[in-house]
Parts: structure tokens; sequence; C-alpha cells
């Protein structure tokens, strides 16, 4: 009699007890581990062994470099098994981005500003063992399974980087054309538009954070996910953060977030930013509410909305670890809930949003000015018409409904935005194949100049001929 076979446990490194798959991402693979030296629970993140750099390794030795500070958690062991690597680390808990889900789709003003202070803290803490971050995002952030713990925790090094040179010694030179790192809705706008990053744009990628954590957006929200992949709604956000007022991105916030924008913005590549004063800045919103900085946030309030999660925010999606998300907050989460389960924290448990189907009548205001946008072919001041013709406006309409809303946008407005095909409204196939058609035409009219515009990005990519021609 054939006895059933019994898969054995993986062990990495005759330490590290490799348990359940909790996520997945761009950087490979999440897994709840145990230290079988300490009984510690862990988390194991693992992608495939590839030739050059490792984005692994590189993390590793960022977490060692950071290892005592405040708010950096601990990095175990690097190692490679079979055909794979794995980083071992402390496992923590749920991100910022989780627990504004759970908070009703944003924090307060003053969890906001507390936040603030603490992640400036952060970042200096960075840039004192020379490195800079280069991705701020709420995802990011994550706090502690000990949830009486205020501690806030940053994560991910993968694409951190010294801005000291490595022959001298000394502060990196501005560079205005280097590869674009970061994630587009957080980069700052220098960053955005292909300049090297220094410290300053940690700061300002810490701001643009920090309103979308208050507002549950930013003010290019309308164009896409804070991961999409789309080189048209890219330079779209590029030209928005280029062009943008202080006063319109700071609007409904705090005036003090003027103040921040101003110092950011005010520095030089090389200079430091003045910590102190940014923190101050913020501890004068706390003041202004007659309130303190006493770590009371919204997620252990007693008036925290559990599972509310507003349908007309980007940030309402359900998560998914594929979308590039970062790994290991989503993996941070999920093993934190699981191994909480029995506890009487009072941090409010993460619920998949409830996607109501949307008609134009029932759309709120938010939703409205999101679809008034993409209609008129502007979002904000100044924005480029060319890049909003052919099939785009389409890209970006069917896009926010259906990742956020799970529908189908309401007939009466794609006829607004095609009509060409009848005000009656059109069918979803008669209006996908009407922007299908625009975006055929607009490649048959701008792909022979496709490899120009790559080669020399600066330029208009309405005048590729005629810049061609003009500069021999």
């Amino acid at each position: 009699m054939d006895m059933p076979s019994v898969e054995s446990t993986r062990v990495l490194g005759g330490q590290f007890e490799l348990g359940n798959k909790l996520g997945s991402g761009g950087y490979g693979t999440v897994y709840s581990g145990v230290n079988r030296l300490t009984g510690e629970s862990l988390a194991i993140k693992m992608q495939k062994r590839v030739r050059g750099r490792c984005e692994l390794k590189h993390e590793y030795k960022v977490y060692q470099v950071l290892s005592s500070e405040v708010g950096i958690p601990r990095a175990y062991a690097y190692d490679e098994d079979g055909d794979d690597v794995y980083l071992a680390m402390d496992l923590l808990g749920p991100s910022l981005e989780d627990l504004m889900k759970a908070c009703g789709g944003c924090f307060s003003i003053k969890t906001v500003a507390m936040i603030g202070i603490q992640l400036i803290a952060r970042l200096e803490s960075v840039h004192r063992n020379k490195y800079l971050y280069r991705d701020s995002k709420a995802a990011n952030f994550v706090i502690g399974r000990d949830r009486s713990n205020p501690t806030i925790y940053i994560l991910d090094f993968g694409i951190a980087k010294s801005y000291l040179n490595s022959r001298t010694k000394k502060h990196v030179r501005y560079q205005p054309c280097v590869d674009v790192i970061g994630t587009p809705w957080f980069m700052s706008a220098r960053a955005h538009n292909g300049c090297e990053q220094s410290r300053r744009d940690d700061m300002e990628s810490l701001g643009y954070t920090l309103i979308y954590m208050l507002r549950r957006s930013l003010p290019w929200s309308v164009l896409g996910d804070p991961e999409d992949d789309d080189e048209a709604v890219d330079k779209q956000i590029a030209k928005m953060k280029s062009t943008i007022t202080i006063d319109e991105l700071c609007a409904g916030c705090p005036a003090e977030f003027k103040d921040f924008f101003s110092h950011t913005g005010s520095l030089e590549f090389e200079q430091a930013p003045d910590y102190e004063y940014l923190k101050s800045v913020l501890l004068q919103v706390l003041v202004n509410l007659g309130d303190s900085n006493d770590n009371i946030y919204d997620w252990i309030a007693p008036t925290a909305v559990v599972g509310a999660v507003p349908s007309a925010s980007p940030e309402s999606v359900v998560k998914d670890t594929d979308s590039g998300e970062s790994d290991y907050s989503a993996a941070s989460s999920t093993a934190s809930s699981a191994d909480d389960s029995s506890s009487s924290s009072t941090v409010p448990s993460i619920e998949n949003a409830i996607c109501v189907p949307a008609t134009e009548e029932t759309l709120d205001k938010g939703q409205r000015q999101v679809v008034g946008s993409v209609q008129l072919g502007t979002s904000v001041k100044g924005s480029d018409d060319k890049l909003l013709s052919g099939g785009l406006k389409d890209r970006i309409l069917r896009r926010y409904f259906n990742r956020h809303l799970k529908t189908q946008p309401p007939s009466s407005l794609l006829a607004q935005i095609y009509p060409e095909v009848g005000t009656v409204g059109p069918t979803a196939s008669n209006a996908c194949s009407v922007g299908i058609k625009r975006k055929r035409d607009d490649k048959e009219k701008h792909g022979k100049w496709k490899w120009w515009k790559a080669m020399v990005g600066w330029l208009p990519f309405g005048n590729m001929k005629n810049k061609r021609q003009s500069s021999f």
C-alpha cells in the first residue's frame, strides 16, 4: 500500500523555514517564515537569480547600513538557494495604504501631520547615511505588528542610491538626462523630467505622499493608477507637475503645506533640506488644530471607520499584489492580520471595496470632475490637448470606471467623447472601435518618427518632422 507523499518544508540556509506565500509583485514573491534558531516570525522575499545587479542584494546592503536607525526593519540574511535568492527580514504590520482604506479612504489632518513628522525623521536618517530613498509612497510605509508601538517603518530600498560619488566620495554632480526612477504619481517634478535626484527630491516626493493621504488623490490621479506604465500618461503627469502652482497643488490642505513645498522647491541640488524646519511646519498644523503630537492615529482612534472605502477614489481598488504595489507591505498586512486575529487590537480590519455599478446620474462630484476633464481633453492648467487625442481619452475613462468602479462608463458619457458614433450613445463595442481607429490613425501619422522621439525625448511630439529637418 502506497503512503501519500508529504512535501518537506523548505529550509533556507539551514535556518529560515519557508512558510505560506503572502504576496508577489515586481521584485519577486514574499513568504512568511520562521527563524528556527530563535522562533521569530519573518518575512522572506525571494526572486529568481539573474545575471547583473540583484535588487535584493542591494536592498540587504542598504538595510545593513541603516541597521542602527529608528524605523528601519532588521534584515537578517541574504543568500542564494538553488535558482533563487532570498532576503530574510522583520515581519511588520499593514501599510499606510491599507490603513487608509480601512479608515474611510484617507486620513485626518492630524494623522497626516503626525505621519509626516515621523517620515521626515526617517528620510533624514537615510540621508545622514548618504543614501537617497527615491520611492516614497503610502504602500512603502508600515506600522509594527504590535499596534501599541507608534513607530512607522520605511521599507523597500531596492531603488535607493548613494548620493556620493563612489570614487571621490563627494556629492554626485547634477545631470539633466538620466533614467526616470520612482513611482509616477509620487516622484518629484525634476525626477519625472529625467533629472538626477538629490535629497530635495526625496522631500518633495514625501510632500506628494502626504497630500495623497489627506485628500486620497493628487491633481494627476485622474490619469490612471500609481503603478501604470503608459508613456503618454507619464508625459502628461510630468507636464502637470511642472506647470501646477503650489496653490493649486495644496488646494484643500492646511496653509502650512505651501510652506513645505516652498522650502523643497527653493533647495539647490546639493543642499540638505532643513529637516527641523519641515517638522516645525507640520507641528504648526497640529497647534492650529489645538492638538499635539500624541501618537493617537486614525487607525487606533475610537472613531475609526471600519472597511469604508469610497468607490470614487483611485485608492478604492481592491489590492492586487501583482500590480506592482510594495511586495513586502502587501505581505506584512496579510501575515499580520493572520497572526493577530485573536488580538483585541483596535486597528480596523482591511475590507474589500464594494463597487456599485455607476450611472451618470449617481456619479458624485469627484467622479463628475474626472469625467469632465477627460471630455474636455484637459485635466489641469497647461495640459497638452495633443496628448489626449486619439484613443487616450477613451483609455483614461475606461480605466477609471473598470478598475475603480468595476463597471463600464455610461453610454451617454461615451457619446459626448465620441460624437461621430451618434448622440444616442454608442455601444461599448462601437465606442471601443472608434478608440482603436483613432489610435491606428495616430500611429500612421506619427509612427514614422517614433524612433527619433525615443532618441531625443525632449522634442515636442507633434513637431517631429519639422524639428528634425531644421536641425541639419
